[in-house]
C-alpha cells in the first residue's frame, strides 16, 4: 500500500550530537548511482532535490523523500529505490564523500555558480554566523544529553521490575501470529520516522498512513518494553524474508520507536511517538511490569519525565536559534548565486537520471 508521499529523516539532533543514518542511502556495491550535491547554505540544494522528487512522482516512480532535521521544510535527499538511484545534499553535518568517484557517485558542485568575490566581501560576517550557528548546536546537544540521562534513569528503574521472560514469550507469539513462520533472512533498512527539530519532535505520520493499513501500538510511557518487543519483532520479520523499515528513536540512541513492514501493510509502533493514528490493536506495557514494586519510584520517574521534557524544550529553543543564524547565512549566499545556472544544472541532472 503506497498511495501518497513517503517521508523520512536520515538524521536527527540528539544527545550524541547529529545522529546520522546517511550510510543507509545506497549500497555502492549494488549497481547503485548516487549524485552528491556540494554547496553552501542557500545555494539551491533543496530546490534541486524537490525538482527531482516532483519529476519522479509525476512518472509514478517510487520515491522516498528525506527531510532535514535542522530545517524540516528542506530536503536532504531523494531516494529512488526501484532505479537504485539517490540524490543527496553531501554537506555538513552529513558530509558524504564518494567511495567510487565517477563510477558510482557523481559530484554536483553548486559552488561553481556563486560569485566568490561577493562572499569574500562579507567574509567576517559569514564566519561570525557560522561560529554562532555551531555554538547553538553544541549547547542544544548538552541539554539533550542531560534530558536523555534523566529518561534513561527511569528506564533503568522500570527494567528492575520487568518480567523479561514473559515479555519474550509474548513477543514470539505475537510475531508468529502476525508474521508467520521464519523462512529466509533479508536485510532491513533504517530510517528516522521522527526527529528532534527546531519545530519540536516531528513525526511523519503520513508515511505510516501511506504504507500501512494496520498499526499495532505498544503503550509504553518509558520505552523499555516497546524497545525490546520492537527489536524482537524486527529480527523475526527479517528472518521471514520481509523488507523491514526500522525506525530508531531520536531520544534514545539504542532505542526503536517504530517497525514498518510495507509488504504486510503493517507497522508496530510505540504509542507515545504517534498522535493521529488509530491502532488495529493496543498492547499495554504494564502487563509485563511489577507495578506494585515500581510504586516506590513513582515520584522519581515523574520528576525525570518533567525535567527531561523541560530540558528537551530548551534544546529545541536553541535549535530555533541555530535555524535563525542559518537563515541569515543563506542571505549572503543567495545574493552571490547564479540561480539560472543552477536551474540549468538541475535540468541536466534530471536528464542524466533518465527522468
Amino acid at each position: 500500500m503506497q498511495e501518497g508521499q513517503i517521508k523520512y529523516f536520515l538524521g536527527t539532533n540528539s544527545s550524541d550530537g547529529f545522529s546520522s543514518l546517511f550510510n543507509e542511502l545506497y549500497d555502492p556495491f549494488d549497481d547503485s548511482a548516487a549524485y552528491i550535491i556540494k554547496g553552501g547554505p542557500g545555494t539551491g540544494k533543496s530546490v534541486l532535490l524537490k525538482k527531482v522528487a516532483r519529476k519522479a512522482q509525476k512518472k509514478g516512480i517510487e520515491c522516498e523523500m528525506i527531510y532535514c532535521a535542522s530545517d524540516p521544510k528542506s530536503l536532504d535527499a531523494v531516494i529512488l529505490p526501484e532505479m537504485k538511484m539517490c540524490v543527496v545534499d553531501g554537506t555538513s553535518p552529513h558530509i558524504i564523500e564518494p567511495k567510487f568517484a565517477g563510477c558510482v557517485e557523481q559530484i554536483i558542485n553548486l559552488g561553481d555558480y556563486w560569485d566568490a568575490k561577493k562572499l569574500k566581501q562579507n567574509s567576517d560576517e559569514i564566519k561570525k554566523l557560522y561560529v554562532e550557528n555551531s555554538s547553538y548546536y553544541q549547547r542544544s546537544q548538552r541539554y539533550l544529553s542531560a534530558s536523555s540521562l534523566l529518561l534513561c534513569d527511569s528506564k533503568k528503574m522500570v527494567s528492575q521490575y520487568t518480567d523479561y521472560e514473559k515479555l519474550i514469550n509474548y513477543s514470539i507469539r505475537l510475531a508468529w501470529r502476525e508474521l508467520g513462520c521464519a523462512t529466509a533472512d533479508k536485510k532491513a533498512k533504517k530510517r528516522y520516522l521522527s526527529a528532534i527539530t527546531p519545530d519540536g519532535v516531528l513525526t511523519f505520520e503520513e508515511t505510516l498512513n501511506n504504507l500501512c493499513e494496520n498499526v499495532i501500538m505498544i503503550d509504553d510511557s518509558i520505552g523499555n518494553i516497546s524497545e525490546r518487543i520492537l527489536s524482537l519483532l524486527s529480527e523475526y520479520a527479517q528472518g521471514c524474508g520481509y523488507s523491514v523499515v526500522i525506525c530508531p528513536s531520536p531520544v534514545f540512541s539504542t532505542g526503536i520507536d517504530q517497525v514498518i513492514i510495507p509488504e504486510l501493510s503493517l507497522a508496530f509502533i510505540r504509542a507515545q511517538t504517534i498522535e493521529n493514528i488509530l491502532p488495529a490493536r493496543r498492547i499495554h506495557a504494564r502487563r509485563f511490569i511489577d507495578s506494585q514494586g515500581l510504586k516506590n519510584h513513582k515520584n522519581r520517574i515523574k520528576f525525570n519525565k518533567k525535567a527531561g521534557n523541560e530540558l528537551q524544550d530548551e534544546a529545541i529553543s536553541l535549535l530555533k536559534g541555530a535555524k535563525s543564524t542559518h537563515d541569515e547565512l543563506e542571505k549572503y549566499y543567495i545574493d552571490a548565486m547564479n540561480f539560472e545556472a543552477v536551474e540549468e544544472r538541475a535540468g541536466k541532472l534530471i536528464k542524466e537520471m533518465g527522468l
